[in-house]
């Protein structure tokens, strides 16, 4: 009944806009009709249940259980010992996603991705204890994990490109960018940010195009990369070009939002353009009445673009119908 009304409603307005004439009103409504109200219902096994519920706490509490035995004893452990406590749950995760992926029920194959996405955190630090307890440099044994973090969430996405590998490569890649920032002498926070930033450009390139997937997540994980690459590059306050790099990245995110009708770019870009306003406010006027106008004055051409857009977006839509 509640389906029907709903497409009534639609019916009328699209008639009264002159979308569609009373002919095709009439033959939506009798199709509509004619479709049983259960197929358009979620299927039941799609839906959440007590059972994925219950795995997911298993895991919780294995992770959980494993980062509490191990830090309870970790001085105490051999180097072979403290690699092993992380090495062996990441494998057993690995193999316990593997194992419930194997079903067909929905809610298993989740749990099974967000095992894999707990064996990709195992992994990488396993990945630095092995660096550490082999005596590899610091600024080396960064990148090495986030080079191996990148290959194993690569390897993951490609058999499931689901929202937890999404996650998971979203996390590698910020670690990678990590570790080549941390491969000269000193920790540049400009060469982390340009790569967080080049990686950003490349992941949305690939989400609009279509060929890395989910979208809605890809697009909200590489537009922060975007975005926040100039931000963590700047972040001291001498690098004036990255702090002001924010801005203009945030507004093609804005435009390409509008674009492509992409509500994820959009919160991405406001907030990044409004912490970055803000970090740049503080740090380059120290008068407090400027950083008030200042504020107040970005804050009002915020919301004066945002009519802005809402106002074009309208009048397209009418123009278009």
């Amino acid at each position: 009944m509640c389906r029907m009304a709903s497409v009534a409603e639609h019916l009328r307005r699209w008639s009264e806009a002159g979308v569609i004439d009373a002919v095709q009103a009439e033959r939506i409504r009798a199709f509509e009709a004619a479709i049983p109200s259960n197929e358009t219902a979620r299927p039941p096994e799609d839906r959440l249940g007590v059972v994925e519920a219950i795995l997911y706490l298993g895991l919780a509490i294995a992770a959980a259980g494993a980062v509490f035995l191990g830090a309870e004893n970790w001085a105490d452990l051999q180097p072979w010992a403290r690699i092993a406590a992380l090495a062996v749950p990441a494998v057993l995760a690995l193999v316990a996603g593997a194992a419930l992926r194997t079903f067909d029920d929905p809610g298993y194959q989740r749990a099974g991705n967000i095992a894999w996405l707990g064996a990709l955190a195992l992994a990488a630090g396993a990945t630095g204890v092995i660096g550490g307890e082999t005596n590899l440099p610091n600024d080396r044994t960064l990148l090495l994990a986030g080079v191996v973090a990148t290959l194993i969430a690569a390897g993951l996405w490609a058999i499931s490109s689901s929202h937890p590998q999404i996650l998971g490569l979203g996390g590698a890649l910020f670690l990678l960018a990590e570790g080549v920032g941390n491969a000269p002498d000193d920790y540049s926070a400009q060469v982390a940010g340009m790569v967080l930033l080049l990686l950003g450009v490349m992941g949305i390139a690939l989400a609009e195009s279509g060929m890395l997937s989910p979208r809605s997540s890809a697009q909200a994980i590489f537009g922060f990369f975007a975005i926040a690459g100039p931000y963590h590059a700047g972040i001291d306050g001498s690098v004036i070009w990255a702090e002001l790099l924010v801005f203009v990245v945030g507004a093609a995110l804005i435009a390409l939002a509008v674009r492509r009708n992409t509500f994820e770019y959009m919160v991405i870009a406001v907030a990044g353009m409004f912490v970055g306003l803000i970090t740049f406010v503080f740090e380059h006027l120290s008068d407090s009445i400027g950083v008030a106008l200042s504020l107040l004055l970005s804050g009002a051409a915020i919301v004066a673009g945002v009519l802005l857009l809402a106002t074009l977006r309208k009048s397209t839509r009418k123009a278009r119908a």
